[in-house]
């Protein structure tokens, strides 16, 4: 404001520098420019500190003119305070002079590819993050030893993997058939993997043992319809084509089936024994394990093959003379349910044997990649991290 005088004073400048705003617009204690002062101790301004002149240093590896200087205090102690410089090199060089007075050149990560006077650094808990144009988009950290980079790289690829869930796919394999006769033997084809095969048999007489690939089968169930009928099974079946060898006195038919992916160390999950009679046999069978298979066994004496009914595919079908079938649910059945299946019948009475089964599990190989991260406190909101070096 003007004094008696009518000279203009300016007595107060503590609003600082304003350099946005038009001239008309500034308040009465800012000004638009204010070069080498500061305002220490004072409202108005004075002459700001200079630096002296600092004689008897050594080791520079710089080879421009010094274009960003930074004071970095790695503590609480100012008197620990150290000078760097960055030149404006092609390449530029970086320096740092710490507890003496002979310059060293810190080691890189990465060099920088950009101008010496877009530097930009600040001290933050005890380490010097410093900005600065590079092959890597990344922020840099000196630790006391390197200046390493600060975050996680970019990821070139999300990673994948098969959706396979905790356990092996089921998938049917093959079947194969012996019409009902006197012959005993038949062959059956598994390929390799296969996991579980199935025997279903019809026979006048007793079935004293099943061999495949002169290997004992196991017994699961067996009932009467006049004739005598059975469900044998066998873990991790040999490749190949191989006999299936049933021992007993009488006429015989049988409808085998193979499977990969499925459990080879408990077979069936849950069985039951069904009856029913023309038009259809069908059984509710209570899964246990997520994506069951249900396999299904269905005979009657009327001279006619059965055929699909409700969740059920024909794997094994011997002649129509034979009357008997091998079908399965062809699905994953999960979660565990109360699960129906049918089949179509011509028999004024009928047979049926419904075995769950579960899937194998998967061995999984897996690679940890494990990250070292640090993180700072904030500043000016931007929050500083740091990872495992890269």
């Amino acid at each position: 404001m003007p004094d008696r005088k009518r000279r203009h004073v300016i007595a107060d400048l503590t609003g600082g520098r304003n350099g946005f705003d038009p001239s008309w617009k500034i308040a009465a204690n800012e000004c638009i420019d204010a070069v080498n002062v500061d305002w220490y101790g004072t409202p108005f301004a004075r002459k700001r500190g200079g630096a002296a002149n600092q004689s008897g240093l050594s080791g520079q590896t710089t080879t421009g003119k010094y274009s960003s200087l930074f004071r970095h205090v790695p503590g609480t102690d100012p008197t620990a305070a150290e000078m760097w410089a960055v030149d404006d090199a092609g390449t530029p060089i970086i320096n740092r002079l710490a507890a003496g007075t002979a310059w060293s050149a810190p080691t890189l990560k990465d060099n920088p590819s950009g101008n010496g006077w877009d530097f930009s650094a600040a001290s933050i808990n005890g380490m010097l993050a410093i900005a600065y144009k590079s092959g890597q988009s990344r922020l840099h950290m000196w630790d006391g030893s390197t200046v390493r980079r600060a975050g996680l790289a970019t990821p070139t690829a999300a990673p994948t993997a098969a959706n396979n869930g905790t356990s092996a796919n089921i998938a049917f394999d093959a079947g194969s058939t012996l019409d009902f006769a006197g012959t005993t033997t038949f062959s059956h084809t598994c390929a390799a993997g296969a996991t579980l095969l199935i025997v279903c048999i019809r026979a006048t007489a007793a079935v004293t043992a099943v061999t495949y690939n002169g290997v004992a089968m196991t017994q699961l169930i067996t009932t009467v319809l006049t004739d005598n009928y059975y469900m044998f099974y066998q873990f991790s079946p040999s490749s190949g084509a191989h006999t299936v060898s049933i021992t007993t006195a009488s006429n015989v038919g049988a409808a085998a089936a193979s499977w990969t992916g499925a459990s080879t160390s408990a077979f069936p999950d849950v069985s039951q024994s069904v009856t029913g009679a023309t038009p259809t046999i069908g059984g509710v069978i209570t899964t246990v394990s997520n994506n069951d298979w249900v396999a299904f066994f269905v005979a009657d004496r009327s001279g006619v093959a059965p055929t699909v009914g409700t969740n059920t595919t024909a794997r094994a079908t011997p002649s129509a003379g034979t009357s008997m079938a091998l079908f399965d649910s062809n699905l994953n059945v999960s979660p565990p349910q109360s699960f129906t299946q049918s089949v179509t019948i011509s028999g004024a009475s009928a047979i049926g044997f419904q075995a769950a089964f579960a899937p194998g599990s998967v061995a999984y190989s897996a690679v940890k990649r494990y990250y070292r991260v640090r993180w700072t406190r904030q500043t000016g909101g931007i929050t500083i991290g740091r990872s495992e070096p890269s």
